[in-house]
């Protein structure tokens, strides 16, 4: 794998664009545990700049055809330079050491101290003062104070002549598959070399280094079911047969996921769906595989969720509930057979992804974290949230019809896809890595009795899209009525039916449920997609049976290739079981 070397040649100030209380104006970019970085958009945008240098010099390769094939333009074309984020090297080894630290109880309370962030962070850097002159007079109330990383390496041994060496930071770098890859290889080289200065105050000596790209032989960390096909061929399936492949992924870099109301914390089957079949023509052509995989509705690609205590979660229902006022308390509306909770400010968990226990719920929250960018053009700084990296998500592949070969077009495909997600894939954001693909299972289609007059309750694991006349429609009644027939499709429920023919709700018992607008980008044609009115994820509708079978899972909708439209069935009986409700880390 090659990597982009940053050998800092004086002290630097790479800004956060965050200040340090009123001590610090301008702060450098540290992670969570205090070890600094270089984030990989300053270091694209350095180099982009080292380009534009390079062509105005006469250099023959830096034409600004190659610089917007390697760097993108502003006009949504996406460059085939990725890069990450320059960490020091061993970065995980440390990171991991803190983190134990931090999570061992039993650590002494000098070492918790030693390894706070803030300490860590002082051990790298220092912090200088400036006041701006005037006619060789300082200008009243102009003292400001930057944090800066020290030139030297205060972890590393000297050598042995008694020289201590220079910080060093490493940025993983890929370029895609193109015809011009070598010439592109040649530009990006020659504007590492012509690199010279980054970061802030880099006229006033601050920021000078040496950058250069280098190989390295890596191990991938990529965890395999053992002897895969064995496994497959021991599955005794036919053609009315589902295979479901469970995968995890790591957040190698923070990610982004645009919503048309807010940004999302959950990674959506149509974006795994791009990143895949872009894989898959990146070596192929549209051929019967890829429409298999991606077309015809063969393959079911569901989102991707964060993995809780080992196991894929789904966007918390609805009926979980916080007790504002009852000591952040949580229930299950449902379940609850105090009604004092209706007193004491209830609010969904909004944001919060469960997995289901033999006698409850596990909560979750993902980690969003906050980075302030400058743009150049605008002369502005804004911030960006994304998903903090580190974090393991997990998700499904649905295969129809017992078809084991499409099964193992599946696995390549997920053994061998670049990764990446949501926006800024060029630098800094987006990166992600398989860590784990299970035994591949035929999903069983379950049902259980239900006896008279006992409420079911319908949780959506995933957006439900209903269209009805060529519309799409979220009204109450035709979402009622859309579950009643899926249900009702599956087995013999018995659920009640009011005079006009409309599934009835529970006595004293109402649907809980949010709806949200969902849209896209079409790249091709540099296009918004046209916005799609779903019910949201976790939203619960309830229904009143007379005794019968009901499924355990449904699907419905539209676009459930997507990962849409997934749903769970409870009983009330199921729900009382299930009192238990945990918060997760």
């Amino acid at each position: 794998m090659k990597y982009i070397k940053i050998t800092l040649e004086s002290d630097l100030c790479v800004a956060s664009g965050e200040s340090g209380g009123n001590a610090i104006d301008n702060n450098i970019c540290v992670n969570s545990y205090g070890i600094p970085y270089i984030p990989a958009r300053r270091i694209r945008g350095c180099l982009r700049s080292s380009a534009e240098e390079l062509c105005e010099m006469g250099y023959p390769l830096a034409i600004p055809e190659n610089i917007s094939i390697l760097f993108g333009d502003a006009f949504g074309k996406e460059g085939i330079l990725h890069i990450m984020d320059g960490n020091m090297e061993g970065i995980g080894s440390l990171n991991n050491y803190l983190r134990l630290i931090r999570n061992d109880e039993k650590a002494s309370r000098v070492l918790k101290k030693a390894s706070h962030p803030v300490y860590i962070e002082n051990i790298f850097s220092s912090v200088q003062g400036q006041t701006r002159m005037q006619n060789g007079v300082k200008v009243d109330n102009t003292l400001r104070f930057t944090k800066i990383l020290n030139q030297y390496d205060p972890l590393a041994v000297p050598d042995n002549n008694g020289k201590i060496p220079k910080m060093v930071f490493e940025a993983p770098i890929s370029l895609d598959i193109i015809d011009e890859k070598e010439t592109m290889e040649e530009l990006l080289t020659a504007s590492c070399k012509a690199l010279r200065h980054i970061g802030l105050n880099r006229n006033r000596g601050l920021g000078n280094v040496r950058v250069e790209i280098i190989e390295k032989n890596t191990d991938g960390n990529v965890y395999i079911v053992p002897d895969y096909d064995s496994e497959l061929n021991k599955l005794n399936c036919n053609a009315d047969d589902q295979i479901e492949i469970s995968y995890h992924i790591v957040l190698d870099s923070p990610i982004t996921i645009p919503g048309v109301e807010s940004d999302e914390t959950s990674i959506p089957g149509r974006s795994v769906i791009g990143c895949m079949a872009g894989n898959y023509l990146s070596e192929n052509s549209v051929d019967n595989t890829f429409r298999d995989l991606f077309l015809n509705g063969n393959v079911v690609w569901t989102p991707l969720t964060p993995v809780i205590n080992g196991r894929i979660s789904d966007p918390a229902p609805m009926m979980l509930m916080e007790l504002k006022n009852g000591g952040k308390r949580m229930i299950n509306r449902y379940s609850e057979r105090d009604s004092a909770w209706k007193s004491q400010k209830p609010k969904t968990l909004d944001g919060a992804y469960s997995v289901m226990t033999k006698d409850g719920f596990d909560i979750g929250d993902p980690l969003i974290k906050m980075t302030y960018h400058h743009s150049i053009q605008q002369e502005m700084l804004y911030t960006q949230n994304a998903v903090e990296n580190g974090l393991i998500y997990g998700g499904s592949v649905i295969i129809k019809n017992g078809n084991k070969e499409l099964v193992k077009e599946v696995v390549k495909l997920l053994k061998e896809c670049k990764i990446r997600f949501g926006r800024s894939k060029g630098a800094q954001y987006s990166e992600c890595r398989l860590v784990r693909i299970d035994t591949p299972r035929i999903i069983v289609r379950e049902t259980r009795e239900i006896s008279g007059r006992e409420p079911i309750f319908v949780v959506l694991r995933s957006d439900l899209i209903i269209k009805k006349d060529g519309v799409y429609c979220a009204d109450p009644e035709t979402v009622r009525m859309a579950l009643f027939d899926a249900i009702n499709k599956t087995c013999k429920s018995g659920i009640v039916i009011d005079k006009d023919g409309s599934p009835m709700n529970p006595e004293g018992i109402t649907d809980v449920c949010q709806y949200k607008i969902i849209g896209g980008y079409q790249t091709m044609w540099h296009l918004q997609k046209p916005h799609v009115l779903t019910i949201k994820a976790g939203s619960v509708y309830c229904f009143m049976t007379e005794g019968g079978q009901v499924p355990d899972t449904i699907s419905i909708g539209e676009y459930t290739q997507e990962g849409f439209g997934r749903c769970k069935v409870f009983s009330l009986g199921e729900l009382y079981e299930k009192q238990k409700i945990n918060k997760s880390q």
